[in-house]
């Protein structure tokens, strides 16, 4: 971790006293962090490094910082020849931070008594959430560059759950770097149904870029995605088929707008030999011929009728 992360790790941390230690956040370059997400993270990482027993009280923020526990801090250090790990210790002896070379790792719970990880490198700060089933809730990404004067959130991600399942039903992403917000849809045994990708703009308003839907076999194989993409209030269908027939890997059929683009088959598995076909308008494909990933023959089609050949060494 460099010096700019290290100061506002501890300036989140520990709540201010005084104008020379709110300049802190000068120092680290983060100076415009809002108050809000200055007070989230503060309480998250001094619960996360102290968790209280059963019978004790949580910290009040606005305690003066010697009352703190004698045993807040407990480290153990180990030391290479170039690396140093460092490991903090809360008043039950658990795992509160764990510090290795540049990076650090927090794990504890929060004033809801949800399980949180916080990790911190030099680019990012990132801060999980895990229900009491320790099912991943919540992903928030924060940026930690050096070059950027604001401690700005790049993307936060949720799960949805049902009562009685472990793998989520439904996951939203939004991206502030990308102004896009992403929507995905499960059956809850891990297979993905649908998925919605919208574009943010400036007034933060949702433009839908695409939807997809997904088709599995009894076996859970995938047999076909579906895809309607939107740009400039045209739309556009595409769809992929794969057919199983033995292989490792499945044959398969890209169409756009209903009409056969392109299509590969699987001949010798063994060999690596397999067939792909490229159409065209009128009539007109492309036979291409591979072995071990090399092209060993080309043919100019028309419909079934070979125009021209070319075979390759």
């Amino acid at each position: 971790m460099d010096i700019q992360a290290l100061v506002l790790f501890f300036y989140l941390l520990l709540p201010p006293k005084n104008l020379q230690q709110e300049s802190l956040l000068f120092a680290a370059d983060k100076e415009n962090l809002s108050a809000e997400l200055e007070a989230e993270i503060r309480k998250e990482l001094l619960n996360i490094l102290y968790s209280p027993t059963d019978d004790s009280i949580f910290l009040d923020f606005s305690d003066d910082l010697n009352d703190l526990p004698l045993d807040f801090f407990k480290t153990e250090e180990f030391y290479d020849d170039s690396l140093q790990e460092t490991v903090y210790l809360n008043d039950k002896d658990e795992l509160s931070l764990y510090e290795y070379n540049d990076e650090q790792l927090s794990i504890g719970h929060n004033l809801k008594n949800e399980v949180c990880r916080v990790s911190v490198n030099d680019s990012i700060i990132i801060r999980t959430k895990f229900d009491s089933r320790m099912r991943e809730t919540e992903r928030l990404t924060i940026s930690n560059e050096k070059a950027s004067k604001n401690a700005a959130i790049i993307s936060k991600r949720l799960y949805y759950y049902k009562e009685d399942t472990y793998s989520p039903i439904k996951i939203t992403e939004e991206n502030k770097k990308d102004n896009i917000f992403l929507v995905m849809n499960f059956d809850g045994e891990g297979l993905k149904k649908s998925e919605e990708l919208y574009n943010i703009d400036e007034n933060g308003n949702r433009i839908k870029n695409y939807t997809s839907s997904f088709i599995y076999d009894n076996k859970k194989r995938l047999l076909q995605e579906n895809k309607i993409e939107y740009e400039n209030n045209i739309s556009i269908s595409k769809k992929l088929i794969y057919k199983y027939k033995g292989f490792a890997i499945p044959d398969s059929e890209y169409y756009e707008n209903d009409i056969l683009h392109r299509s590969v088959s699987y001949e010798d598995e063994d060999e690596d030999v397999y067939i792909e076909r490229i159409f065209f308008d009128n009539d007109i494909n492309v036979y291409l011929l591979y072995k071990h990933g090399r092209k060993i023959e080309e043919r100019i089609m028309t419909g079934e009728e070979v125009v021209s050949k070319k075979v390759f060494e």
